[in-house]
């Protein structure tokens, strides 16, 4: 596929206006705001239809609301619950409140049973898009990366293998749905957390980092001349509801404060393809891609949630036992109009839906709704109310702004004081790290004298790139785990007498482009 450049005479469009055309873009994005809304199915079979549900997120101004609809391998063309949908879908359309679907299947290893079944899946979800021609956007499965909903998450020899089963389904479902209707929004969706350990007793997950990178090489693989998603789905938690918005997660996981992480990773995994990514750029354009494609794909946050405690007893709504910890409803009344204000400053973020507006009554389940589960208003339900009344009008801390990286995250060295080394040495090495997984390869290079010259290093560069330069008299090659600071060592021998330079280059295992050099001070061995 032929991308356009400034040297491409051929098929070539002015990256002036290219950069114009962005431009706007990107500004109607800003002007756009994000839409609120929540991940709720209970007005399907509500007696009403969810005229009550409906009215009191009108009252809120929430707009946007996730039914879930589950696909069965046994009856592959079937509908469930079609006429309550239809119902809920009607009353809703009549409250001015859209409807997104997120269909998915019932048991995690539905859609990895049978070679034919994501074929099976995009049928029936084109089925879904025909009958209810209202509903415009659709959610492709759940959560892949997590086994609860998609098995196996990993291969006999520990290779990942959710991320790319979930492209086949995602990319067969985007094709279905398109064709049913071009103006369809295909969204993704992932969890926030994963593991990452194949051989873990339980919850053998993914995390959301690695399960995009495995996204990104399986479509890369396919050689599609087309994207695979219209937005980026993602679920935001807490690692526990006593967490503030800030504190986030450590990579390779993604929290509310981490979209930077999530950018980072969709630019990684599907810049040189034709799926779009954030940051994008007139030189990653295709040939015969439509104006529409300068638009990058936007973020939309299908579920989030802080789950509070609730009064058990006799007259309380709620049953069971509380299984995880909770924060208090007074700190949730001030997470979430952070949370509004937060992603209404984001131009990337499309969507931001509360996990449940109203509690499930079983405590094993989940409690972090605007609305008690006997529908009494906690405090959160004025706060957001005001804060997404307050988000009309724009953005009022400034848009957040954000660029991909070009360098390994956090990527760092310390050499050490590098004293004259006697001539018996033979331990050599020096400490490096990263905030992300990385890998190396450092070299020993024998340099002319007690400083280091500018052609002198840029020769020692061009080594450690691969690209010519002289050869390292020690080398080594290894990984650095994220926010790890492993000892760099070479082999044990002795290093004749003459001045010496360490030199390493730290490349993002992500994203191999991504990379940074760093060359130490010459040091002297013998006197």
């Amino acid at each position: 596929m032929e991308f356009l450049n400034n040297r491409s005479p051929v098929r070539r469009l002015s990256t002036t206006i290219l950069c114009a055309l962005a431009g706007l873009v990107l500004a109607g994005q800003a002007l756009a705001g994000t839409t609120f809304g929540v991940a709720d199915t209970r007005p399907v079979g509500m007696a009403d239809d969810g005229a009550k549900f409906f009215d009191l997120m009108n009252d809120v101004g929430l707009v946007q609301d996730r039914l879930t609809v589950m696909w069965n391998p046994a009856r592959p063309t079937q509908i469930p619950r079609r006429a309550e949908l239809e119902r809920a879908v009607q009353q809703a359309t009549e409250h001015g409140v859209s409807i997104v679907f997120s269909v998915t299947q019932e048991k995690a290893g539905s859609l990895s049973g049978s070679p034919a079944a994501a074929d099976q899946f995009a049928v029936w979800v084109a089925l879904l898009a025909n009958a209810f021609p209202d509903v415009t956007t659709f959610v492709i499965g759940n959560e892949f990366n997590q086994p609860k909903f998609f098995q196996p998450q990993f291969g006999s020899r520990c290779e990942s293998l959710a991320g790319a089963a979930y492209m086949r389904v995602l990319a067969k479902s985007y094709d279905a749905l398109h064709a049913v209707n071009p103006n369809l929004t295909v969204i993704t969706s992932v969890s926030p957390r994963g593991n990452d350990a194949c051989a873990a007793r339980n919850n053998r997950s993914t995390s959301p980092v690695r399960f995009i990178h495995d996204m990104g090489v399986a479509y890369q693989a396919m050689h599609r001349d087309r994207p695979a998603f219209d937005e980026f789905g993602i679920h935001i938690y807490p690692n526990q509801s006593t967490d503030s918005i800030a504190k986030g997660y450590q990579w390779p996981k993604i929290g509310a404060s981490n979209l930077d992480r999530l950018k980072q990773a969709l630019w990684d995994a599907f810049v040189t393809t034709a799926q779009p990514v954030p940051d994008w750029q007139p030189a990653f354009l295709h040939y015969g891609q439509g104006v529409s494609a300068l638009r990058p794909p936007k973020i939309w946050i299908g579920e989030i949630g802080w789950q509070v405690a609730v009064q058990t007893g006799p007259g309380s709504p709620y049953t069971g036992r509380e299984s995880v910890e909770t924060t208090s409803e007074a700190n949730q009344a001030q997470i979430y109009p952070d949370l509004v204000r937060m992603m209404n400053c984001d131009p990337l973020v499309d969507g931001m839906l509360f996990y449940g507006f109203v509690d499930e009554p079983d405590l094993d389940r989940f409690q972090a709704g605007l609305l008690r589960a006997d529908w009494t208003q906690r405090p959160s339900y004025e706060t957001v109310k005001s804060a997404i009344a307050q988000a009309q009008s724009g953005c009022k801390s400034g848009l957040f702004q954000w660029h991909h990286l070009t360098s390994v995250l956090g990527g760092g060295v310390d050499f050490g004081k590098l004293k004259t080394s006697p001539l018996n040495q033979t331990w050599w090495g020096f400490s490096a790290t990263a905030k992300e997984d990385a890998v190396y390869n450092a070299g020993i290079y024998k340099v002319d004298g007690r400083q280091l010259s500018q052609d002198g290093r840029a020769e020692i560069v061009r080594s450690l790139s691969g690209a010519g330069g002289p050869a390292p008299k020690l080398a080594a090659r290894n990984v650095i785990n994220a926010y790890w600071a492993p000892i760099v060592r070479f082999a044990e021998k002795p290093l004749p007498r003459g001045n010496y330079v360490y030199g390493i280059r730290i490349r993002a295992a992500m994203n191999l482009d991504r990379s940074r050099i760093f060359v130490s001070r010459p040091f002297q061995v013998g006197k």
